[in-house]
């Protein structure tokens, strides 16, 4: 099974947003637990792009599809190369989505 001609290239910029309200970056609790949810996302990308069998099998039973589906979805998208580190957001970072 394929993803559709194209794959969705076009329709999804590649950019993930984390979002907190200052109130919650001010409380030290919070910060804490929002730094570990971020140090945790990293790590699941890095072991995502490191095995990316598992993860498409995982992200298949996750979204109840076959998991030939998630594989390609995952050998499309390259995620092997994606990055951890955060860019610089900028007015192009931010009007990407709407595109």
């Amino acid at each position: 099974m394929r993803v559709p001609q194209g794959g969705g290239r076009g329709i999804m910029s590649g950019y993930s947003f984390a979002l907190a309200r200052q109130t919650a970056l001010a409380d030290p609790e919070k910060r804490k637990a929002i730094a570990d949810l971020l140090t945790r996302l990293a790590r699941a990308q890095v072991w995502a792009a490191q095995h990316p069998q598992p993860f498409a099998a995982a992200l298949g039973q996750s979204l109840n599809m076959p998991t030939a589906i998630t594989r390609s979805w995952i050998d499309d998208v390259c995620c092997r190369s994606a990055s951890t580190s955060a860019p610089p957001l900028t007015s192009a970072c931010l009007a990407a989505p709407i595109r």
